[in-house]
């Protein structure tokens, strides 16, 4: 309806647990992105603006035991300065890689790779691990 569109893919992952994963487009709001995380013993809202705007992420953390919530507050929301800053310290001081590594990506793209061709199949489910073709 009106240039709308979401797609929703269910995942079970090697560890045990379920998710599920919602992209929906042109939604009547600023653009953002982000995940929700419900654990046995807390749960984790973040919703993280477009990187553009260099504003930080609004992060919630609700821990069951204590029945506190934590709210990170990052004032420096200039995402593209601190990954080069980050990615200067790797280089000039053997400093440990903060963020995702290009490794990382790669899997992302296989994972990719099989929603294409679950889609393909009928909705077949395809292990990360058995995915053919080149990236």
């Amino acid at each position: 309806v009106d240039n709308m569109y979401s797609w929703l893919i269910s995942c079970d992952f090697a560890s045990g647990v379920i998710g599920s994963l919602d992209l929906t487009i042109a939604i009547r709001a600023p653009w953002h992105e982000g995940f929700e995380i419900y654990g046995t013993s807390g749960t984790v809202f973040a919703k993280t603006p477009n990187p553009w705007e260099l504003v930080s992420s609004q992060v919630e953390c609700w821990q069951q035991d204590t029945e506190t919530c934590y709210k990170p507050f990052a004032a420096d929301g200039h995402v593209f300065r601190r990954q080069l800053e980050n990615f200067a310290d790797v280089i000039l001081n053997n400093a440990e890689q903060k963020g995702a590594t290009a490794e990382d990506g790669l899997k992302a793209l296989k994972c990719l790779i099989a929603v294409y061709q679950s889609v393909n199949n009928g909705g077949k489910t395809i292990n990360i691990q058995d995915v053919q073709g080149e990236i």
